[in-house]
């Protein structure tokens, strides 16, 4: 029983810091330019992008997904909507994860 405990936990405990992890990441904003990050069972970024009606920013993409931005209003919907697993606020995302937005209690 405890060994199936112990299993139980490291399988469980990935799965739901990712989870903490995701929800914690600044979401996409209307206007703002986006991150698609496509599913990896579906249609591309590239992809997405195009048939919510936005466009790539940027010279060089990021590792993962696409910079995208339309001026259109209801893009993110529509980027759900064509398949995109994650948008996260392209603008936010470099200074959260450099703890730019972090406070120092004095």
């Amino acid at each position: 029983m405890r060994s199936f405990q112990a299993l139980l936990a490291l399988v469980l405990f990935p799965v739901i810091w990712c989870g903490v992890m995701l929800a914690a990441l600044p979401r996409a904003a209307e206007g703002r330019p986006v991150l698609v990050i496509p599913s990896p069972f579906g249609p591309s970024a590239d992809q997405i992008v195009a048939q919510a009606g936005g466009y790539p920013v940027g010279l060089r993409p990021p590792l993962v997904g696409i910079v995208a931005h339309s001026t259109l209003p209801g893009f993110a919907v529509r980027l759900q909507d064509a398949g995109a697993m994650v948008l996260l606020n392209a603008e936010r995302l470099p200074a959260f994860l450099c703890g730019a937005n972090v406070q120092t209690i004095p």
